[in-house]
């Protein structure tokens, strides 16, 4: 074992081979997505306190 088939963390890694992809990590999570699930998150914070009431009548008259 040589100096490159280990980090820092001392945990052993993958042979280097040419069957290694090398292409973009799709697995990622894109900016649009942060956006969405953030704005989803205070939107739901949003209804939870009340910030909507006026629009939805619960009392009937």
């Amino acid at each position: 074992m040589n100096h490159d088939d280990t980090s820092g963390d001392g945990l052993p890694r993958p042979e280097r081979t040419d069957r290694r992809p090398v292409g973009r990590n799709t697995n990622r999570v894109t900016a649009i997505e942060v956006i969405g699930y953030t704005l989803v998150i205070v939107f739901l914070a949003a209804l939870a306190l009340g910030a909507f009431d006026i629009v939805l009548p619960w009392t009937a008259p």
